[in-house]
């Protein structure tokens, strides 16, 4: 039994847009906050290569029945995230050269947001957006004027 060149096409047609479905569909970060009883944000600059902090970090905590809770979980639910070639790699480089980290600790799991566009979730690699990393960089400061009220 032969295959036709036209099916052979349309088998390597599917292939990848199955495998741009799967990179580029959007995931929101709400489902992270979603019952949990409280969020733990910590802000660090760029860490050096001898993993000492540069500038000053900031921490904070809000319990699931603040007004700041609320507003974190309304940011999560406007940003999204995506898989990419990296996602599926067992030891994730971030790209670029990151200038500042936000880390969100929601229970179990912990998201942390990256300047270049990247994001870490519970130690796999992600993106925020499609591009420069604007998208990641605007989530940061949404999040940190929550912190600064």
């Amino acid at each position: 039994m032969k295959i036709s060149k036209g099916f052979k096409r349309m088998i390597a047609i599917g292939i990848v847009l199955a495998v741009c479905l799967v990179l580029f569909w959007p995931f929101s970060f709400e489902k992270y906050i979603r019952g949990k009883s409280e969020v733990k944000i910590a802000v660090m600059d760029a860490i050096s290569q001898t993993n000492d902090v540069k500038k000053d970090e900031s921490a904070a905590a809000y319990s699931a029945d603040s007004e700041e809770y609320t507003k974190i979980r309304e940011i999560l639910a406007d940003y999204s995230y995506h898989y990419t070639v990296k996602s599926f790699v067992n030891q994730p480089q971030i790209s670029g050269d990151p200038n500042e980290f936000v880390m969100l600790i929601l229970g179990e799991d912990t998201v942390i947001l990256i300047d270049t566009g990247d994001v870490l979730i519970n130690g796999r690699l992600y993106r925020i957006g499609y591009g420069d990393g604007e998208k990641a960089a605007n989530m940061m400061k949404e999040i940190k004027e929550i912190m600064k009220e």
